[in-house]
């Protein structure tokens, strides 16, 4: 009788030592679960692509092209036309894109505008001015396949917001040949209707110029002469036959 006492005590005892570690790793499970359904989970975040080799090939190509035509004099076919382009294509005779350009010269475009701009319709200019001095104009051109809606009305918005900044943010291809200071290029622009849309620039030493820009239906035209920004609507604009 003891021994059958005995016996049916150990097995007890060691069912309720079964049962115990069943309900301790089930605890255990479930709060891992518990934990894993909490946590929330991490998507992968974007990875903006490399800048290439090619890239810094093109920045360099841009620099160095900017820096010779600012150094250089006026051209011939300038004089003649009143106008010249400056070309910037890579070294397959590609155009440079927008992006590179834009790194190159570390301009910068109000974002509004940026996103509905074509990354291979840009253009730079140079018009001759007296004393063999040169007036710079910029044309960004819109990518149609994003433009929605009135585009024009939408770039006109745009453009008024970008009034206050334009100096400092387009300076190194409007008047690449000025080495302003930082209270230079922070000054307060007062830009007016004019036949163009326009503000005077003060440059160091005291000399006045002015920035001036004009939307098109095809994308916008920045200069910092009036007469230039003439030559560039005659160019993007042309007058029907």
């Amino acid at each position: 009788m003891k021994k059958k006492t005995l016996f049916i005590l150990v097995g007890t005892g060691i069912l309720v030592l079964i049962t115990l570690a069943f309900l301790i790793v089930t605890k255990s499970g479930n709060k891992t679960n518990i934990q894993n359904a909490e946590q929330p989970s991490v998507s992968n975040p974007t990875v903006l692509p490399t800048e290439t080799e090619n890239s810094k090939q093109n920045i360099q190509s841009v620099q160095t092209n900017i820096k010779n035509i600012s150094e250089s004099p006026v051209s011939q076919q300038a004089v003649d036309k009143g106008i010249e382009s400056i070309s910037f294509k890579d070294a397959q005779g590609n155009k440079i894109p927008l992006t590179d350009f834009g790194k190159a010269t570390k301009i910068s475009i109000i974002g509004q505008l940026r996103t509905y701009l074509d990354n291979k319709d840009y253009d730079m200019y140079y018009c001759p001015a007296d004393g063999n001095e040169k007036k710079y104009a910029i044309y960004f051109g819109y990518d149609v396949s994003k433009g929605q809606g009135n585009l024009y009305s939408g770039t006109l918005t745009w453009m008024g917001n970008w009034e206050k900044t334009m100096l400092s943010d387009l300076h190194a291809v409007l008047f690449p040949e000025v080495n302003f200071s930082k209270e230079e290029l922070d000054q307060k622009l007062e830009f007016k209707d004019g036949k163009f849309r326009y503000a005077e620039v003060r440059l160091p030493g005291g000399k006045i110029s002015s920035i001036n820009y004009h939307v098109s239906l095809n994308g916008v035209i920045i200069s910092t002469s009036p007469s230039c920004l003439d030559k560039l609507i005659e160019i993007y604009e042309p007058l029907e036959p």
